[in-house]
């Protein structure tokens, strides 16, 4: 099994946003596709390759991220890996909002992550939980704001929706037909008109908002 190494680095450009990173170790994460990463000289499992790899997918706008979300949660699953079987819940339930698949089974893998991390005190997959309305948090709010908070634009609102699912720039030009530029012009707008200093923080006003998909708007 391949160790840490392999998914540090995508992890961190993820979180980054830093797409040129993410297409450079991409062919070295696949290598490990299939696989456990782990770390430690006990060999603790930290996560399966593929929840990493359809994470890096989906947030390049590649076909498959799918079926490799599937294939971790079937491995955490078949490992009886309780808490990594949650945060695969929680990350395909996410897919599968933002891709717009019909059916209840995204609402259904989110609150079984839930009741799970309650019971295990998994601060963090409630946190990410709580933070998408589209994944069960709480919608009273969210049901009474305006579709086009902040003065946003038609335009903006969409391109922020895409950016709260996690997609980087070249991925939301792809989806909406538009120029790079156009993207990170709107982007630049959307983090003035927001008051957010990053895409985490644009991220969580999107998901406050009901921005994502699948959630509750006004239109």
């Amino acid at each position: 099994m391949p160790d840490a190494a392999a998914q540090g680095q995508p992890a961190d450009a993820l979180h980054l946003d830093q797409e040129e990173a993410l297409r450079a170790l991409r062919p070295r994460l696949a290598e490990y596709a299939g696989t456990n990463l782990v770390a430690g000289q006990f060999v603790a499992v930290l996560r399966s390759a593929d929840r990493l790899l359809g994470a890096v997918d989906a947030a390049l706008g590649r076909p498959g991220a799918g079926p490799l979300l599937e294939s971790a949660l079937e491995r955490d699953t078949r490992m009886a890996a309780t808490l990594h079987r949650a945060q695969s819940q929680v990350a395909l339930a996410g897919y599968l909002r933002r891709t717009g698949a019909p059916g209840p089974r995204a609402g259904l893998l989110a609150e079984e992550a839930r009741s799970v991390a309650r019971e295990l005190g998994l601060r963090r997959v409630l946190q990410v939980l709580d933070g998408r309305p589209g994944l069960g948090a709480p919608r009273a709010a969210v049901a009474r704001t305006p579709s086009r908070p902040a003065g946003l634009t038609a335009r903006e609102t969409e391109v922020l929706g895409l950016v709260g699912e996690g997609l980087l720039n070249r991925a939301i030009s792809a989806r909406l037909v538009i120029s790079e530029n156009t993207v990170a012009n709107h982007v630049r707008s959307i983090l003035a008109k927001t008051g957010a200093a990053n895409r985490t923080q644009a991220a969580l006003f999107a998901a406050a908002h009901g921005l994502l998909a699948g959630s509750d708007r006004l239109q």
